[in-house]
């Protein structure tokens, strides 16, 4: 596998280290040397570029293996600097139309490379390193190009050799953005179930990842594979083309009204698969109401349960609840991508300089105030009263954790003032059953 991955890597790579050997080492054969010719293909690079009258979408993948699947950046170039917008804002709690302003340039180095050469909150967002990650997410912001079309570049990353487009954009950044938003938001589907070339498609999507894995459902001996996707202002768009069934597709419109997917088949005649959600799914607002949360008591096999209200937050995409204790509420967080609330750890209470915690453990052991553990509610009983057990691979139940201000770890909390129903501190085998 390793010899694959370097004639992979090769064979995306020579495209631009022939380009540079007849650029540096065939003078003889043109009329200019190499060094005018390549200053004049970065110029005319730059001319493409700065061309397009609302500029690009850089559908960007990090990774080397396109494991976090993509994501759009727009870039609108005048002849130092970029403007760039992306479906990122989000995440920086900025509206979609933020507008992050950095330079650029054009040089050489492993061919014409296309360099963001100063710090953008977006376009540098993959490849900051951080404690956690001296790579960053393997991005890259050192472009080689390969190719310039009228409506596409195409070029690939210094580091990992993944292919990428700037593709020109036909409407403002605004619009263009939004209307992916609006994909993104109406996006509920957990895999596509349908006909292709006469064969059997059926894929799961990864919607955390951006991940969609597909085999013909008919031949359980053909392979599996996997492709990573990014969201356009249409639907979704493949790393590379899906083909299957003698069809070739790079991309599937999506319609939410239906949870379908249309492609333009080789004939040229609209084809349609189904969009299907997985097993167990619940929707967001079909988590609103009254509970028991029901428990053990830690380190009994006793049980007991209390009456809690789950409430939507103003989010949208959070819930609280409600009645665990009259000191504080516990914050629910809806994963979209495979319906489901998790409870993890958070801080509900402070005193004296000291944090007190709603705290994950796991056989008597916990990481203090790592708000990524806690646990999942998976759907056990369906119907008009379901039931939800809360499970996961890195936690079994709550305890309370004190740190003082630093994040420093000072001991368990004992008091009884914080206490589930004002009588318990630790509870495992925890169940959420609809009134």
């Amino acid at each position: 596998m390793k010899i694959n991955k370097y004639i992979a890597y090769l064979l995306i790579a020579l495209p631009a280290l022939l380009l540079q050997s007849c650029l540096k080492d065939d003078d003889d054969v043109f009329d200019k040397p190499a060094s005018t010719r390549m200053q004049e293909y970065l110029a005319s690079t730059r001319s493409t570029l700065r061309s397009s009258e609302y500029g690009w979408v850089f559908n960007m993948y990090p990774g080397k293996n396109q494991e976090y699947g993509g994501c759009a950046i727009t870039c609108k170039f005048d002849s130092l600097t970029v403007e760039a917008q992306s479906e990122l804002a989000a995440m920086f709690g900025a509206p979609i139309s933020t507008t992050v302003e950095s330079y650029y340039k054009m040089t050489t180095d492993d061919g014409p490379v296309l360099t963001f050469d100063t710090y953008n909150a977006f376009l540098h967002v993959f490849s900051t390193p951080s404690s956690g990650a001296y790579e960053g997410m393997n991005g890259d912001f050192e472009f080689v190009i390969d190719s310039i079309g009228t409506d596409s570049i195409k070029v690939h990353s210094k580091r990992t050799g993944n292919v990428q487009y700037l593709v020109r954009l036909k409407e403002s950044a605004d619009d263009y953005l939004a209307k992916l938003s609006d994909i993104q938001e109406s996006f509920l589907c957990g895999g596509i179930d349908g006909t292709v070339g006469g064969k059997h498609l059926y894929g799961e999507i990864d919607m955390n990842n951006l991940q969609l894995t597909y085999y013909d459902y008919d031949d359980m001996t053909n392979t599996i594979k996997q492709v990573a996707f990014v969201f356009t202002d249409k639907g979704i768009s493949f790393y590379e083309p899906i083909s299957f069934g003698g069809e070739t597709i790079r991309e599937l419109a999506y319609d939410a009204a239906t949870n379908s997917f249309s492609y333009v088949s080789a004939a040229g005649e609209k084809s349609v698969v189904n969009g299907f959600l997985p097993e167990g799914y619940v929707k967001f607002e079909d988590f609103a109401g009254d509970y028991f949360f029901k428990f053990n008591i830690g380190m009994t096999d006793k049980s007991d349960s209390v009456s809690v209200t789950l409430v939507p937050g103003e989010d949208g995409k959070s819930y609280l609840m409600k009645g665990i204790n009259p000191n504080y509420d516990l914050k629910l967080v809806y994963d979209k991508a495979i319906g489901s609330l998790s409870l993890n750890t958070q801080p509900i209470f402070q005193t004296d300089g000291y944090i007190v915690w709603w705290q994950a453990e796991k056989s008597g052991r916990l990481a203090p105030a790592y708000t990524q553990y806690g646990l999942n509610t998976a759907l056990t009983k369906g119907g008009e009263k379901p039931v939800y057990s809360l499970q996961s691979d890195n936690s079994t139940g709550f305890c309370f954790w004190i740190t003082d201000s630093n994040g420093n770890s000072v001991g368990q909390y004992t008091d009884g003032d914080l206490a589930i129903g004002s009588n318990y501190l630790f509870v495992e085998n925890i169940y959420l059953i609809k009134k």
